[in-house]
């Protein structure tokens, strides 16, 4: 439930993170608040635990936080409100057997917490089918150029057709005129 402009941002991240940008791009999407809560069983869905974030029902290190999309750091703890510790999807969620609590997040079901303990690689995600990070990364490699564009955010020009970089500005269709 990543929109695509966030998406090139957490790929960009990756890229510029050391290692394997496939192993780096599953540690960011895995480290978002929605997943650690999903991933620690403290709600029976992801979309769910999208819901009860945004309404306010998760505290983030004592603070509330009402945003799916926070990065954890290993050592943040994640615990539910008293009001949401009455939901009864919340309840049914802790109850099930479905699926087992990952290694790299520690939850606390009686104190409805949990804690992230260390960014996961690809081979701890518990996904329910084959991943193959390369492909993403093969794809996102040809559609993002990293670090290719203007230093200036409001500007869409590349870097080696801006002016803005260099101290002044010069419009394309001047600079095509200019040029002649």
């Amino acid at each position: 439930n990543i929109g695509e402009k966030q998406f090139k941002k957490y790929y960009s991240e990756a890229v510029r993170r050391k290692g394997d940008t496939g192993q780096n791009l599953v540690g960011i999407l895995e480290c978002r608040l929605d997943a650690v809560l999903y991933r620690a069983k403290l709600v029976p869905t992801v979309f769910s635990a999208r819901q009860t974030i945004n309404h306010g029902h998760v505290l983030l290190n004592g603070k509330r936080c009402n945003i799916a999309s926070v990065l954890l750091k290993p050592g943040d703890e994640i615990t539910l409100k008293e009001k949401a510790k009455t939901i009864p999807a919340v309840l049914d969620a802790i109850a099930s057997v479905e699926r087992d609590v990952p290694e790299y997040v520690e939850a606390d079901h009686n104190k409805f917490s949990a804690k992230l303990v260390r960014v996961p690689s690809l081979d701890e995600v518990p996904y329910p089918v084959q991943m193959e990070p390369n492909l993403v990364v093969e794809y996102y490699s040809r559609k993002v150029m990293v670090g290719a564009y203007c230093a200036n955010r409001n500007c869409l020009y590349p870097r080696a057709t801006c002016y803005q970089s260099l101290g002044f500005f010069m419009p394309m269709t001047f600079y095509r005129l200019w040029s002649i």
